[in-house]
């Protein structure tokens, strides 16, 4: 039996969703094995604990310290969602070393492209000719239309609908329950509440909530992560 590929977790407050999706991963036939040996967070008073297990060994500084091991990176609510790619960028961990966790019970459809760091859990659905790109996190029983393009970072709470077609940019939040209707963006940086119905589209940092949708606040998205989206070939396609 092949040794299992040892995993550091970084961001320790929502280990407790992603042990279960590594537990049936393990449990599955035919895959990989993974084994948490560290988990690492910035939140100096989580230092020295353990979750399920796990000790919490330190800042998130200390990937450093795991020159064998993969990562994976949990980092990212509703709230911190713009932080996200930021985070990465600091760390400068190398793209190749984030391992790509996919549920036994996700089905992902023959030309949909999966990009690293990505996890999707249980009942996960990504259909045809859909690209889901680096650090995209799907809760369960999510499904994307065909299509569609996920931007990097972008977070996908439980229960969310997409149509054919859709365009979600990076570090944007879907909240659960929600739905998206066909063809409609979603800025950079951009968050939709819970079981809201999307029927327009959602300019940069813009939330919005209700049935249909209307936008209720906006933050500010720094320039950079504002151009990533503005200049991404799936915003361009017909020029």
């Amino acid at each position: 039996m092949l040794e299992p590929v040892q995993l550091v977790v970084l961001g320790a407050s929502a280990f407790g969703e992603a042990a279960s999706l590594l537990r049936d991963i393990n449990a599955s036939e035919g895959g990989p094995r993974y084994k948490v040996v560290a988990l690492l967070d910035d939140d100096d008073g989580l230092h020295g604990a353990e979750i399920q297990g796990v000790p919490v060994a330190g800042g998130l500084d200390r990937w450093v310290d795991y020159p064998a091991s993969s990562f994976v990176f949990l980092i990212g609510s509703h709230r911190s969602r713009i932080q996200r790619r930021s985070i990465l960028r600091r760390l400068d961990i190398p793209r190749e070393r984030f391992a790509t966790l996919i549920h036994p019970t996700a089905v992902v459809f023959e030309g949909a492209q999966i990009g690293r760091g990505c996890l999707l859990y249980s009942g996960v659905v990504v259909f045809n000719d859909s690209v889901l790109e680096d650090f995209v996190l799907i809760l369960p029983n999510s499904v994307v239309g065909a299509d569609c393009t996920v931007a990097t970072c972008a977070l996908i709470a439980s229960s969310v609908s997409t149509g054919s077609g859709t365009r979600i940019g990076p570090c944007t939040h879907v909240g659960a329950g929600a739905v998206i209707n066909e063809g409609i963006e979603l800025g950079a940086g951009s968050q939709v509440a819970m079981a809201a119905f999307v029927v327009r589209p959602l300019p940069d940092g813009v939330m919005c909530m209700g049935n249909p949708a209307q936008a209720i606040s906006r933050v500010a998205v720094p320039d950079e992560l504002a151009k990533l989206w503005r200049d991404h070939p799936c915003r361009n396609q017909e020029s």
